[in-house]
């Protein structure tokens, strides 16, 4: 009966230890919580990037079975690339500074608007099909 009583003491006050953390802890981060903004539009994340040459800024972003798509346009986070979206690959890869084109039967090929690299600078990359304009 002693043993009972010890180890249902011991769980009581392991369980009020854990609410003494976990809940300020959550409070906190639950204010401060704010998620990514989306773009508007119909819109699906890219990610997996291989970089195309050395000392270039054009990274190829693989779309599996893909073909043009007349009105996309790539964001970097809840912005639009300042492109063209039509670039040639010399100037994505020679210039950069968010150029971007599509290569059928690839996918993307873009670049960031800071010439950094898409696969660690922190921000997100969306294909995005903007609404219809009425």
């Amino acid at each position: 009966m002693v043993t009972i009583q010890r180890q249902t003491r011991v769980v009581m006050i392991a369980a009020a230890a854990v609410c003494a953390v976990y809940f300020p802890t959550a409070s906190i981060v639950g204010r401060s919580y704010a998620p990514r903004p989306v773009p508007p539009g119909a819109v699906k994340g890219i990610f997996g990037f291989e970089r195309l040459s050395a000392n270039g800024f054009a990274y190829l972003c693989r779309q599996p079975n893909f073909s043009l798509l007349p009105e996309v346009v790539i964001y970097e986070n809840d912005k639009p690339l300042p492109g063209p979206g039509n670039a040639t690959m010399r100037d994505i890869d020679g210039i950069g500074l968010g150029r971007y084109s599509q290569e059928n039967g690839k996918g993307f090929v873009i670049s960031a608007s800071d010439n950094s690299n898409p696969r660690g600078n922190g921000n997100d990359y969306w294909i995005v099909i903007p609404p219809q304009r009425r």
